[in-house]
């Protein structure tokens, strides 16, 4: 009958087991990311060509239950980062958010793989921290040398910012790079709220439209709104030409010409009943009118004839001109704009302002030159407005 062996043998056997070199190795190959890759590829084809809704809901089943398998089965193993990344995916599409970012967050700080920081934000945001997102892509801008394969995540990581402040490096940063063509809506959002909010003077706003212009040359969409902000630009300074279409007038029995407020600043306002942002905007006009008419300043608003109505209460689809301009007129006495208005059916005076969208606004200096253009509930339009007013420049 043989010895047992030593306690001490035993304890030193268990320690070089797990202190060799085999069980120390990072692992060399990645095995997660193709089979994820496969497997997706696979589910997106299927979930695509499903026949109707109960094909797709139980492609969707599938899918899940496949995607447990993959974290169950590579949730507790060593990884490569590839995989790592790889298992993040996977538990993104299963909104288990919070596994995703415990799992990336150790790797993303010695990191400089843009991949990674794909899928460490997508975390983020599905997980509603687009305040964490936007650290995220702060540290990414210095370690990551081309930032090209993250600029949609700057885009939409920066629009989803509730400070304006937070918001203008991200968008500044995404507009640096052409876009997948799916973005190419927000290109003017994201423009927008650079020309509005970021600060530049019309040198540096000439010289930003002019870069997007190079950028999206290819895009027809994005050039008309940059030539837009082109024009506007340009038309600072200028004498602001007359009111080129004809119409029908609220509060003005012959209708107005802009020359006739000379000596006065004018704003003017375009406007429509259906449009929310008009509405809200409201007050701010009425708020500068009530405390500088006395010093000079009037207002004129302008507005189209559209075939139908809405004011957010009252709905017509389809309606005669004689009523819509009745309703109209009724509009702006509930809402207090007791100024002329014109309401037309033609565009150009829309044109010769560069009125893109609406609310838009103008001011127009005691001489008729434009000082300034709003878009929107632009607050710092109306804060200019009045700093201006107060001033008692004339």
């Amino acid at each position: 009958m043989g010895r047992k062996p030593a306690a001490w043998f035993l304890v030193l056997t268990v320690i070089l087991v797990l202190v060799s070199p085999q069980a120390c190795r990072k692992p060399s190959r990645n095995v997660l990311a193709p089979e994820y890759g496969r497997g997706s590829q696979e589910f997106d084809q299927r979930l695509n060509a499903a026949k109707n809704k109960q094909e797709y809901d139980s492609f969707l089943k599938e899918r899940e239950t496949w995607l447990n398998g993959l974290v169950l089965k590579y949730g507790s193993q060593r990884l490569t980062v590839e995989d790592s990344i790889a298992l993040a995916r996977a538990y993104c599409d299963l909104q288990r958010f919070d596994k995703a970012i415990t799992l990336l967050e150790p790797l993303s700080r010695k990191s400089e793989d843009p991949e990674l920081f794909k899928a460490f934000v997508n975390a983020y945001m599905g997980a509603k921290r687009s305040g964490d997102a936007a650290l995220l892509l702060g540290r990414a801008r210095t370690v990551v040398k081309d930032l090209k394969g993250l600029a949609h995540l700057y885009l939409l990581v920066g629009l989803s910012q509730q400070k304006i402040a937070d918001a203008i490096p991200l968008l500044e940063t995404a507009l640096r790079y052409p876009l997948p063509s799916q973005w190419d809506r927000y290109v003017p959002v994201a423009m927008n709220v650079i020309l509005t909010y970021g600060g530049l003077s019309s040198e540096q706003s000439r010289v930003f439209l002019k870069g997007l212009k190079e950028t999206y040359r290819g895009v027809p969409s994005i050039l008309t709104a940059v030539e837009g902000k082109e024009r506007l630009l340009n038309f600072i300074g200028k004498r602001a030409p007359e009111l080129s279409s004809s119409g029908r007038w609220i509060n003005s029995r012959r209708g107005v010409k802009l020359s006739s407020f000379r000596g006065k600043y004018l704003l003017l306002e375009f406007f429509a009943p259906w449009c929310s942002h008009c509405r809200a905007s409201i007050p701010l006009v009425e708020g500068l009118r009530k405390e500088f008419s006395p010093k000079g300043l009037a207002v004129l608003g302008v507005t189209l004839f559209n075939g139908s109505f809405f004011d957010g209460e009252v709905k017509i689809e389809k309606v005669g001109r004689q009523k819509e301009f009745a309703l109209i007129e009724a509009f702006a006495k509930k809402k207090g704009m007791d100024f002329p208005i014109l309401v037309t059916s033609g565009k150009r005076v829309y044109e010769d302002f560069a009125v893109q969208g609406i609310p838009h606004f103008v001011l127009l200096s005691p001489e008729g030159k434009v000082l300034r253009f709003g878009i929107g509930e632009d607050k710092e339009f109306f804060s200019y407005c009045q700093t201006l007013l107060r001033s008692g420049k004339r």
